[in-house]
């Protein structure tokens, strides 16, 4: 299966190539705009039956842009959809699922005028789309309380392994949970300003740990995978 997500309009493909021979075969192609702007897709997330998550985002009728969250079924008919306005730009920048939750993380813009500031944002959401993202379930991060741009790249629940495939700082333990999920992204440097790399872990209660990495000018990062125990 070949997902193609072009700009503008937020349009979704399913191509399906059974073989290296045979032309693609286009089973369903969906639009979403939703008000005559742009519309973008940043991610893409499919569970283990064939249920389509996508994660992006919606420019509102105010020019600001919202998360765009949703997920369509293998017909390509659209289940549901959830937005997340926090007021100012928010992008949502990558998707994942496992079981029966949905993780989103992205960048969201906290504040007006001078001192307004970019900070990560992730949820924890549920594949039957009853849980709408807001302000209360929020996973807000600023990185040192210090108003400065952060961003997420990235969103990973741990595996069901034995132990967890990343480890912050002294935080440690035998067990992951089963709810344990990782974002990687980037922050930027107190003292620099340059962008430095942060990985957060979650579970279930919150925050767990934070752990950032600095050599010498901007640090940019592309993506992130876990592992088991000889990864």
């Amino acid at each position: 299966m070949k997902l193609i997500l072009p700009t503008t309009s937020l349009m979704l493909f399913l191509v399906l190539q059974p073989s290296s021979v045979a032309q693609p075969d286009i089973r369903w192609v969906r639009f979403q705009d939703g008000y005559g702007k742009d519309d973008f897709i940043e991610d893409v997330a499919v569970d283990g039956r064939g249920n389509i998550y996508v994660a992006g985002w919606t420019t509102n009728s105010s020019n600001n842009t919202d998360y765009y969250i949703a997920k369509y079924d293998p017909a390509g008919n659209r289940r549901w959809y959830h937005l997340y306005d926090n007021g100012a730009a928010d992008v949502a920048r990558s998707i994942a699922v496992k079981g029966a939750a949905v993780y989103v993380t992205g960048r969201s813009r906290s504040g007006t005028g001078f001192g307004a500031n970019n900070d990560i944002v992730s949820f924890i959401l549920d594949t039957a789309g009853t849980i709408v993202p807001d302000n209360s379930n929020a996973l807000r991060f600023d990185f040192g309380g210090m108003n400065r741009d952060d961003d997420a790249i990235e969103i990973i629940p741990a595996p069901d392994l034995a132990e967890p495939a990343l480890f912050l700082s002294s935080v440690h333990a035998d067990t992951a949970a089963a709810d344990t999920v990782y974002v990687a992204g980037t922050h930027k440097d107190s003292t620099s300003g340059s962008d430095d790399l942060v990985l957060l872990m979650y579970d279930g209660n919150g925050l767990i740990g934070a752990a950032s990495h600095h050599l010498a000018g901007d640090e940019i990062l592309k993506g992130m995978a876990l592992g088991g125990d000889d990864a």
